[in-house]
């Protein structure tokens, strides 16, 4: 069931902030997905014409180097987009979190969305002090909520979660679909969640993002199996000291669909068409 507030609070934070977004564009634009190049964390950018949602921010490490200051940032304007909608956030680690101080400063209106379940957290809530963004302000989802935007369907998952658990199994599962064109990404999540949350969404997608950087931790073949997605895309840094993607996931991913990684073949965009998503750049297992 979809939780009614969080659904209320997203149309209203998609009316107003898309609705001048539309009113600034000179065109539709197409539909488009990049996995950006961020080294070891997240930052994915989902683009419907004018409108432009995050789907986290890219790492900040300990040194303070932001990512979304010298990476996200540039490569955003790079890529034109003005304005920033949404930045969801699925969990409060600092590969996926990190850049968000960066990105809210310059996307002063963008929405920041969170699992409900990390209310409390207490690394979620300093992260969005650092960030400057009021507890209040955040659009965070209890359960499950859907809208749609212009020619996209967003859904939403905030998985069961409590403290004393491993921030990961909290993720965020979110899904991303234009027409035939559609995506799943995961967060961290752990195994455990990814076969509970199998039996209850049966979602389809024509892409995965891969859990956790490609960790054993995550993507079961079962849950792999279930999505029936053509393609996977695997975003780490290069000669990471996790040894992310782990072989034994690289198997299974090479059995099933085609792999893309961000450390060996830098941003990995989708463009939506007619019959889905399609790409013009090779996959990394040919």
């Amino acid at each position: 069931m979809f939780a009614r507030l969080s659904l209320i609070a997203f149309l209203l934070c998609l009316a107003v902030v898309g609705g001048l977004l539309l009113a600034r564009a000179s065109g539709p634009g197409p539909v488009k997905i990049t996995f950006l190049s961020v080294g070891q964390g997240d930052c994915t950018v989902w683009q419907d014409g004018s409108t432009t949602v995050l789907i986290d921010v890219g790492p900040k490490t300990r040194e303070g180097y932001d990512a979304g200051e010298r990476i996200v940032l540039p490569k955003l304007r790079k890529m034109g987009i003005r304005n920033v909608a949404l930045i969801l956030v699925t969990h409060p680690d600092a590969d996926h979190v990190g850049g968000l101080r960066a990105i809210r400063r310059r996307f002063p209106m963008a929405k920041v969305v969170a699992s409900a379940r990390f209310k409390e957290h207490g690394e979620m809530l300093w992260w969005l002090k650092e960030a400057g963004v009021p507890v209040g302000e955040v659009v965070w989802v209890e359960d499950r909520s859907r809208v749609r935007f212009n020619r996209t369907s967003l859904e939403i998952v905030s998985p069961e979660w409590a403290p004393g658990l491993n921030d990961n199994e909290g993720s965020l599962f979110v899904r991303l679909e234009s027409g035939r064109s559609s995506a799943i990404l995961t967060g961290d999540a752990f195994l455990a969640t990814e076969e509970r949350l199998q039996k209850r969404l049966d979602w389809r997608a024509q892409i995965l993002k891969v859990g956790h950087h490609g960790s054993r931790t995550s993507t079961s073949e079962s849950f792999l199996k279930s999505i029936e997605a053509r393609w996977a895309v695997v975003s780490c840094g290069r000669d990471n000291r996790f040894d992310h993607p782990h072989k034994s996931v690289m198997e299974i991913l090479r059995r099933h669909v085609d792999v893309f990684r961000t450390d060996m073949q830098g941003d990995i965009t989708f463009e939506a068409g007619p019959e889905g998503f399609a790409m013009n750049q090779s996959p990394w297992n040919l």
